[in-house]
């Protein structure tokens, strides 16, 4: 295991943490190198910025930089194994992207890319997209704004959502299924050259409510 701690932390060279690295600092930026590590966990009070291309994260959390702006780049699979919280979320994995039950994402905007994304626990994510992901994408979340195009190239978009918004970006996948009790919109959210669409309530024997002003 590895910890690194300080005023802002600059990776400017290989780093194999071997086990978990932990990052508690302002700042974190990756100006070169290679970052090894199963575990990534910390905290940081500035923006965090580890795009290497050849990184190697297994997993990330718990972390937090609330309000912040967190870019994680990693080749290959990688899971959130703990809490993540910031501004803005952006995940840049070539493999899957998984989520563990008790490590939920809370964050003002979530992008990124994935080949698939399963993230099922509680999150709440004010915004959505871009996100691109090549066989599937899965999101259980509280209140969704789409502000930016959700795409999958082959499956499913499944998107479970007490609320659904339109905020300028669109949901596209050969199948789109919804699980929302509210949808609010001023404009379009699905594209509409996607295939199939599967609507039905978040809660079971609600009916949903589709409306721009709407009681509460």
């Amino acid at each position: 295991a590895l910890t690194l701690a300080g005023n802002s932390i600059s990776l400017g060279a290989n780093v194999n943490a071997g086990t978990t690295l932990t990052l508690t600092t302002g700042a974190i930026s990756q100006a070169g190198g290679v970052l090894t590590a199963p575990v990534l966990t910390g905290s940081a009070t500035g923006p965090v910025t580890l795009l290497g291309a050849s990184n190697a994260i297994g997993s990330l959390g718990p972390f937090s930089a609330a309000g912040q702006t967190v870019r994680v780049a990693t080749g290959g699979n990688m899971s959130l194994a703990g809490a993540v919280s910031a501004g803005t979320l952006d995940l840049r994995v070539t493999g899957t992207l998984t989520q563990s039950a008790g490590a939920p994402i809370a964050a003002a905007l979530l992008t990124g890319s994935a080949a698939t994304a399963t993230l099922g626990a509680s999150n709440n994510i004010a915004s959505l997209g871009p996100f691109t992901a090549g066989t599937g994408f899965q999101l259980t979340n509280a209140a969704t704004t789409v502000s930016g195009n959700v795409t999958v190239g082959t499956g499913t978009l499944s998107l479970t959502s007490s609320t659904l918004a339109a905020g300028g970006g669109l949901l596209r996948a050969p199948r789109i299924e919804l699980q929302v009790d509210r949808v609010t919109t001023t404009g379009a959210i699905i594209d509409g050259a996607t295939g199939l669409v599967a609507v039905a309530p978040r809660t079971a024997g609600t009916a949903i409510a589709v409306g721009d002003a709407l009681p509460a």
